[in-house]
């Protein structure tokens, strides 16, 4: 209708690609995505509002750590209790684990804590297919809830949407599209 001869001379000639998809809505529609474990702050579970429709409660674990409202840290995350929880979240059948702990949007250091002791504990061809989100690499919003729900959200729908962009570069290279692919998205 434009006068190319074909889908690879359109695309050789686009200046730009963009790539919009509703996958990750239907996905969380249609629950599908990982199944996540949830590592979290003592109480802060039971902050989160529709939790039981992004992970099972059997697969939350609570941690005993603490940090202030100044920042301070009170109690660190203890690598044996890390250590038990996420043995037990994995033998649950936890695919991709999620790290939410009060007040690290100012102060991720506990966080990181509990990823160095999942790295320590689990080599990387133990735990390396296990994807690890960290909530404030997700979200820097200060309220605990909502920065833990955003990572849930992204841990659950990260592995279709990265497949679903990797099939459509894939499929750009094979018609001899040499543009980049942009994401549009809608936060």
């Amino acid at each position: 209708r434009i006068g190319l001869p074909n889908v690879r001379e359109l695309l050789r000639r686009c200046d730009v690609i963009r790539f919009c998809t509703t996958l990750t809505t239907n996905a969380l529609l249609q629950g599908q995505g990982a199944r996540l474990g949830l590592l979290a702050s003592r109480g802060l579970p039971r902050e989160l509002t529709g939790l039981d429709r992004l992970i099972e409660p059997a697969l939350v674990a609570e941690l005993d750590e603490e940090i202030d409202g100044t920042g301070a840290v009170v109690a660190k995350p203890r690598p044996e209790q890390v250590a038990l929880a996420a043995r037990r979240l994995l033998g649950q059948g936890a695919r991709a684990l999620v790290v939410a702990l009060r007040r690290s949007a100012c102060e991720p250091d506990s966080e990181r804590e509990v990823e160095r002791i999942l790295d320590a504990e689990y080599p990387p061809h133990r735990l390396g297919c296990v994807p690890i989100t960290l909530s404030h690499q997700v979200s820097r919003r200060p309220e605990d809830a909502l920065r833990a729900t955003a990572a849930l959200l992204n841990a659950r729908v990260h592995g279709l949407l990265a497949r679903s962009l990797r099939e459509a570069e894939d499929a750009l290279r094979e018609r001899s599209c040499a543009r980049p692919l942009f994401i549009v998205h809608a936060d």
